[in-house]
């Protein structure tokens, strides 16, 4: 038996991580580098990024995922 880390949100439009979270961006956020960001308005949607020492576009960021 798997438990499930995800569920579907209530207007069944997305796919939601049960157990993982949006990183705030401080100063221990990695540069320069590709991730996933949420832009500041957080309308909703991700997007791959690179978040720059003078962001100004997102304020939450994750990790990419790996294969196993």
């Amino acid at each position: 038996m798997t438990l499930e880390k995800w569920s579907i949100n209530t207007a069944k439009t997305a796919v939601v991580s049960t157990d993982t979270f949006w990183l705030p961006i401080d100063e221990n956020t990695p540069r320069n580098c590709k991730v996933l960001a949420i832009s500041k308005d957080r309308c909703g949607v991700a997007q791959f990024a690179e978040i720059r020492n003078d962001e100004e576009w997102f304020d939450h960021w994750h990790p990419l995922p790996k294969f196993r």
